[in-house]
């Protein structure tokens, strides 16, 4: 090299190519979480989520943390072990706060809502709902703005209200702009909200949402609609 300012521009040249290969290595961990998850390998999940969060410890990078950590947290509650789920959680919304991001701390406050609604604590379970009804205009995705709705309903399902969201769950399944796997979320919510009125039409409403959740791929679904659906002594 001619002169200092040549090895300045090589050393900035192969930070810079570090940088990126780092950043698409997280990106590709995170990508193969989400992959394991759907497929419903979630020890393989949690396991490609701390190989991210391991380079985001390296790299400093606080949001992607934050993302990760809800990550995990979500596949805790979707095994069922629901204070593994809540512990990361509340350090994730920790993160989300330290950041000042109110999408995070939306998207986690849903989260850590669904959470306390299977654990039955229904006071917790209101307070984060209604601190994500609050944030929920900085949703960035349509269908994370409708995930405040999908908790919404199961929240109230859940404390036997079931029949005073369906209209609700109607005009929402006339609207557009939303992914296929809300629409399957949606039909899920009805097929519950109908249980007690009428089985014949619950059962309609899962087999909706099994058809799209099929097509997808994304087995938790598929179990978790054939899960309703045993109960009801129902197969679809």
């Amino acid at each position: 090299y001619s002169s200092k300012d040549d090895i300045f521009i090589y050393i900035e040249r192969k930070r810079k190519d570090f940088d990126d290969m780092i950043y698409i290595k997280s990106k590709s961990y995170n990508i193969m979480a989400e992959i394991m998850f759907d497929l419903n390998k979630l020890s393989d999940s949690i396991k490609y989520y701390n190989y991210s969060l391991s380079i985001k410890a390296i790299t400093g990078d606080s949001l992607g943390r934050a993302m990760s950590l809800r990550g995990i947290a979500r596949v805790y509650y979707e095994m069922r072990n629901y204070r593994k789920a809540e512990a990361v959680s509340v350090n994730c919304l920790i993160a989300n706060h330290e950041n000042k991001d109110k999408y995070g701390i939306y998207l986690t406050s849903l989260l850590l809502s669904d959470i306390y609604r299977e654990m039955k604590n229904y006071d917790k379970a209101l307070f984060f709902l209604i601190k994500a009804k609050e944030l929920r205009e900085s949703a960035k995705k349509k269908d994370d703005y409708y995930k405040y709705y999908i908790s919404e309903w199961l929240y109230q399902i859940e404390n036997g209200r079931g029949e005073h969201v369906i209209d609700d769950i109607n005009n929402k399944l006339a609207e557009k702009g939303y992914s296929d796997k809300i629409r399957g979320m949606i039909y899920y919510c009805m097929g519950k909200a109908k249980e007690r009125k009428s089985k014949t039409e619950a059962i309609s409403a899962y087999k909706r949402a099994l058809k799209i959740f099929t097509t997808l791929n994304i087995i938790p679904l598929i179990e978790k609609v054939k899960e309703r659906a045993a109960i009801l002594g129902k197969q679809v």
